[in-house]
Formats: C-alpha cells, structure tokens, sequence
C-alpha cells in the first residue's frame, strides 16, 4: 500500500512539475477590448503537450516508467518497439493500415496511458498492480501488432494515390454520420 501511495505520490508531482514548467497564462481582456492571442510560448503545458506529438509521446511514457518501476526493462522494451513502428511507418508510402497504425502509436496510447495512470492513485496495492500489468499487456500487443504489420508491408506495391482514395472511401463509408446511405 505505501509503494502505490508513493507512486501516486511521483506521478502527482510529475505533473504538478509540468504545470509549473509550463508557460503562463494570458491575462483576461477588459470588456471593451478584444482576446489577445496567446504567443506560441505563452500557452500553457497542456496546449503545448497536446500540440507536439513527440512531447506527448515522450511525457506518456516517462509517466508509465515512473509508474511502472518494478518492470523497467519491459516498459523500455516496449516503448523501443513502438518507437521503431513509428519512425517505420512514417517513411514509408502510405497504406492505410500502417497509418491506422501510426494514429494509435502517436495519439491513442499516450491518451490511453495516461488515463489508465490517472486511475492508480484510487486503486488498493494489488489492484494497483493489476492494473498496471493489464496496461502493459495492451501496451505489448499494440507492439506485436505494429511488428506483424511492418513485417508483411510491401513497400514498392502500392500506388499511393490510389491507396489512399481507397482509405477515404472506406472511412467515409463509417462515418455514422454520414447521409450517404
């Protein structure tokens, strides 16, 4: 119970350390004069974190690697495989799975991971663990996943072009929204 309430500890001042780094916000306009703009260095940490991808990136996983500390060398080897993915299928021409692929890598895991860490401070020591060994599971089989897709790409097949009015196509077809029946 006392190593969990010290992680939560960590964590808690990991991102209080952010927000401090973290730029300062504009000061409100009176009523008669219109919002300022803030400048790109005046924003504040979280528009700047979800701005930068690879901040993003980098903070998710060195948020899990504090949290995680009794499985280091899984965590590192984890983060090595996906980062590799991702500088893979960035170079590559496009197919539409990579690049599904590429949008977890960048965007859903880091949100994903810090929404399961925000939870570890309410949980009790095992629970806690837990749910730790349940994120780096899916942690693993999104690095597995993205290593069998890599592994069966054929980079000098696909007309990109074509590809991708395919890719559009195909995801106008899910959109639930759409009137196009």
């Amino acid at each position: 119970m006392a190593i969990m309430a010290l992680i939560a500890v960590g964590v808690l001042l990991l991102v209080v350390l952010l927000s401090v780094i973290g730029g300062r916000s504009t000061p409100v306009p009176s009523a008669g004069q219109p919002p300022r703009q803030a400048a790109p260095s005046q924003k504040g940490w979280f528009a700047r974190w979800r701005a930068n991808p690879e901040t993003r990136i980098a903070d998710a996983w060195a948020l899990l690697a504090v949290a995680a500390h009794e499985s280091p060398n899984r965590v590192a080897v984890i983060r090595r495989s996906c980062d590799k993915a991702r500088e893979q299928i960035k170079s590559m021409p496009f197919e539409p799975e990579s690049q599904d692929l590429l949008v977890i890598l960048e965007r859903r895991v880091p949100d994903w991971i810090e929404a399961r860490l925000k939870r570890l401070p309410d949980l009790a020591e095992r629970d806690a663990h837990a749910h730790l060994q349940g994120t780096l599971e899916l942690l693993e089989e999104v690095s597995a996943r993205c290593e069998r897709n890599l592994a069966k790409a054929h980079f000098d097949t696909f007309d990109d072009d074509a590809a991708l009015a395919r890719h559009i196509k195909r995801q106008l077809k899910l959109d639930p929204l759409s009137i196009d029946d």
